[in-house]
């Protein structure tokens, strides 16, 4: 159970931050920046220290040589996917959701 609660945790931190819809930290950030600049920078800060913790806990756990290793697997599936042309650039959005689970 603890570990499908790290995966959730995130998902949800990236999803947050971007994901194709309106719902997220980037774009709200962009159009309230001069109204909401505290909040924003508020929010902005709480997201990096949960990315802090969640990088910090991947080197420790896999170390810089494992995350090169996943990144590589990664790379090689995503290169994979193109040259059967199941991924295709034909809808980014659906291009952006699967970057963002992969992660």
């Amino acid at each position: 159970m603890g570990i499908f609660i790290r995966i959730l945790g995130a998902f949800v931190l990236l999803s947050a931050t971007y994901n194709p819809t309106r719902w997220n930290f980037t774009r709200w950030a962009e159009a309230n920046w001069g109204t909401q600049m505290p909040l924003t920078l508020l929010f902005g800060l709480l997201l990096g220290v949960g990315y802090l913790i969640y990088i910090g806990a991947t080197l420790r756990s896999i170390g810089a040589f494992g995350i090169v290793l996943v990144a590589a697997i990664v790379g090689a599936l995503v290169w994979v996917l193109i040259d059967y042309q199941i991924l295709t650039l034909q809808n980014p959005s659906v291009n952006l959701w699967l970057g963002i689970i992969a992660l």
